[in-house]
């Protein structure tokens, strides 16, 4: 009997390498892909929940004569704050507010808010476990007259409510949208999810943050 014939499959070290470079390459074809939808899923869910709580502020104001919920914390040096919160804001002090106005809790807490260490506190701990929210409430005031975008106002106040925002992620780093510039090289581009005065929400960009309120 021929020798050859007792010859043992298997793969010799050329044709390993062969395929552990193919496996490298798809691996880097396919990664960006994953990232990126995974990012969108948690993306389109925060947007959900943003949308609950534009909605949840509306229903507040119909209740309140056509005013916007007045929020105090220490975005306004304020001194309200909750015993569940000590680090609580003018956004926690909303939380309180609008909840008999939500189906779930899960609405205050963005997805991507999984732990920074951006807002002055010693560790990672995500920030809606810091205040009860992920969410910063509109207390911003205005350039021209020093009264305030939303925060008690009469909804009519509001002139142009598809350009104002009423709450938006604190973090301005939680969401990107990478794109490929090349095989190995994958480029962040910030994103700052919101909900606007007339119920819309939308995912911003960098510029786009710096021209609405």
């Amino acid at each position: 009997m021929n020798s050859s014939q007792h010859r043992q499959s298997g793969f010799t070290l050329v044709e390993l390498l062969v395929v552990i470079s193919v496996l490298a390459i798809l691996f880097a074809l396919l990664f960006p892909t994953f990232l990126t939808a995974k990012m969108t899923a948690v993306r389109t869910a925060c947007l959900s929940n943003l949308k609950q709580l534009g909605s949840a502020v509306q229903m507040y104001a119909q209740n309140y004569d056509d005013h916007y919920p007045h929020c105090q914390g220490n975005e306004q040096r304020g001194s309200w704050r909750h015993p569940d919160y000590p680090d609580g804001t003018a956004s926690t002090h909303l939380r309180f507010l609008i909840e008999p106005h939500v189906k779930s809790q899960s609405v205050f807490h963005c997805p991507a808010d999984t732990g920074t260490d951006d807002f002055g506190f010693d560790d990672e701990t995500p920030l809606h476990q810091r205040i009860g929210t992920s969410f910063f409430w509109n207390v911003l005031k205005r350039h021209d007259n020093d009264m305030p975008w939303v925060n008690g106002m009469p909804v009519s106040a509001v002139d142009e409510p598809a350009e104002t925002r009423l709450l938006w992620d604190y973090g301005y780093n939680w969401h990107f949208q990478r794109t490929t510039e090349s095989l190995f090289r994958v480029t962040p581009l910030w994103q700052q999810n919101a909900v606007f005065a007339d119920g819309h929400v939308k995912a911003l960009k960098a510029q786009e943050i710096l021209h609405s309120y």
